[in-house]
């Protein structure tokens, strides 16, 4: 086998990720090479790791270190780093009371500082080049910023700084007077740790960030929100305090408010912080692009649901006395909806063809072919299938089945994810337990170990662009209906169809049961009614196989 010339091995067999790193990005502008033991002798595994390390040297390359910080990303840094320490400052002297001399001192000092800096009348006292990489690790991560963009973040947190202290003695300052003719009642500020129930929205010092803190942390220990799902809530989020304001006070935010943030939805773009088109523009100038794709109405609905779950939460805990934003979302007809759809019979079994028949040029790994086929016969979602590890792979009796579990770093999208799914014997006779057996062999844990994860797309992404991007369209089925999700309608519809009753099918596809009776009293389904119901699916096997199921299934060799 021809080893790549990313792979190297050392005299004592053990294999070596080799990188050229660029000239133009050494620091000492010298060209160089990265080496990365893989700490193993087999070739197998070494290829597999330096397929991953070669992907995301590509990726840090392309993406990271050869992106260069615009100004306006910059000062958009700048300034939501300070803000961020202000609302924070701003909460504390409304719980606490007013700053002490000394800090009073040090700020004013700080603000002097800070403009002799900027006159360039003095040494780097604030702002200093320790400061400033902290920053930068913090929240820019991969980004490269050195020389002259170092110098302009330097200048601009140095400016930073010396707004903030001036806003901070500012504030501070509108306490020296009470003004007795308004007959505002004094508030708590919603962090005060001393309060047995949350302060009303209506306080001055609560303001949208306060609001969105607390709810998500509420959620966190709830557990509400799956990993992707909470970096979505995330996004969603910083959307609207771009158009409010992180520091909006609550009691100011009206109707009109909620509806400038739907407007804008309407016109905002997809994939806005990774298109080069908008990535580090402002939103205002995004706004006016007219050459970029917008969210659809899905998408938009997601948002506008997210904030009036969160503020409907308001209204509960009595941080409220409306909810602006309730019933923002957009109604459509149901022929604009995209709703994802199941592949019929012929396009099965051309996917079918196109995985195990005799010529497959579209399936190049294994994970191209059993993590399609695991979906189209158990109707798991994508990131289950991905997620899947070895010991998942389990025997009760002469049956067996996938343990879908949220152990480790796995998840499920409910409780009712958290099941079992017999293994079809279809899986079995195109060699599902020879895969297993030969993975074991080689010391993997994982059914797909070259999958890699991330918080937005669990271990799901390859495969789902693979199928998605690649399989479908050479294929002629790519729609906006039919996509990897379909494969799981493809198992329900399926099952339906062929009469297995509805509470059955929820079982093995994890949704919550439709009653209560379905939820707590029918104490769970055995095994083999499981298995009788997963081996109605009517494709992939010739009408006289169909009878021969149970035999097959009681003549599984234990593995």
């Amino acid at each position: 086998m021809i080893i790549p010339g990313y792979l190297s091995r050392s005299r004592h067999g053990v294999f070596y990720f080799r990188w050229p790193y660029p000239k133009d990005l050494h620091p000492q502008t010298q060209s160089s090479t990265i080496k990365v033991s893989l700490n193993t002798r087999d070739l197998q595994i070494a290829l597999s790791l330096s397929m991953d390390l070669r992907y995301e040297a590509k990726k840090v390359l392309l993406f990271g270190l050869r992106h260069r910080m615009t100004y306006e990303e910059i000062r958009r840094l700048i300034k939501q780093h300070f803000t961020r320490l202000l609302d924070s400052k701003f909460k504390s002297i409304a719980v606490h009371g007013r700053l002490p001399s000394d800090v009073v001192l040090a700020l004013q000092n700080g603000a002097t500082f800070a403009q002799q800096i900027l006159d360039g009348s003095d040494d780097d006292l604030i702002g200093s080049a320790e400061a400033v990489r902290d920053l930068l690790a913090k929240e820019q991560g991969q980004v490269a910023v050195d020389g002259a963009d170092f110098e302009t973040v330097r200048t601009e947190y140095v400016r930073g700084y010396r707004e903030y202290c001036n806003e901070v003695l500012a504030h501070d300052q509108t306490y020296e007077t009470i003004d007795l003719r308004t007959t505002d009642t004094p508030q708590t500020s919603l962090s005060d740790p001393r309060l047995s129930r949350p302060a009303p929205l209506c306080a001055s010092t609560v303001t949208l960030a306060d609001v969105i803190k607390t709810y998500s942390e509420e959620a966190g220990v709830g557990a509400q929100w799956a990993p992707k799902t909470e970096l979505e809530k995330r996004g969603h989020f910083d959307l609207i305090c771009e158009v409010l304001g992180s520091s909006k006070d609550l009691s100011a935010i009206t109707r009109n408010d909620a509806q400038a943030v739907k407007k804008v939805l309407l016109k905002y773009p997809t994939n806005r912080h990774k298109n080069p088109k908008t990535r580090g523009r402002p939103l205002s100038e995004v706004l006016e692009l007219r050459d970029v794709a917008t969210l659809n109405v899905q998408t938009i609905n997601k948002y506008l649901q997210t904030y009036g779950t969160m503020f409907e939460w308001a209204l509960r805990n009595g941080y409220l006395e409306k909810n602006h934003f309730q019933g923002l979302t957009i109604r459509q007809s149901s022929k604009n909806k995209t709703d994802r759809k199941h592949f019929d019979q012929k396009q099965v079994a051309t996917i079918m063809e196109a995985l195990v028949g005799p010529d497959t040029p579209l399936v190049r790994k294994p994970y191209q072919k059993w993590g399609p086929l695991i979906a189209l016969f158990t109707g798991m979602r994508l990131g289950e299938v991905s997620q899947l590890n070895l010991s998942d792979l389990k025997q009760e009796g002469s049956i067996w089945y996938f343990d879908v579990n949220d152990e480790g770093d796995k998840n499920v999208k409910s409780a009712a994810g958290i099941r079992t799914v017999p293994v079809h014997v279809r899986l079995m006779d195109l060699g599902l337990l020879s895969y297993v057996e030969e993975l074991k062999t080689r010391g993997a844990t994982r059914l797909f170990p070259e999958f890699t994860y991330t918080k937005n797309n669990g271990y799901g992404r390859n495969l789902g662009r693979w199928f998605n991007e690649k399989f479908l369209p050479a294929l002629s089925l790519k729609s906006e209906e039919l996509v990897f999700h379909s494969l799981r309608h493809t198992v329900i519809t399926n099952m339906l169809q062929q009469n297995v009753p509805m509470s059955i099918v929820q079982a093995l596809v994890g949704h919550e049961a439709g009653s209560v009776t379905d939820q707590h009293y029918h104490g769970g389904y055995t095994m083999e009614q499981l298995h009788d119901a997963i081996h109605k699916l009517p494709y992939g096997w010739h009408t006289d196989n169909v009878v021969q199921i149970q035999v097959r299934r009681d003549a599984v060799v234990e593995m």
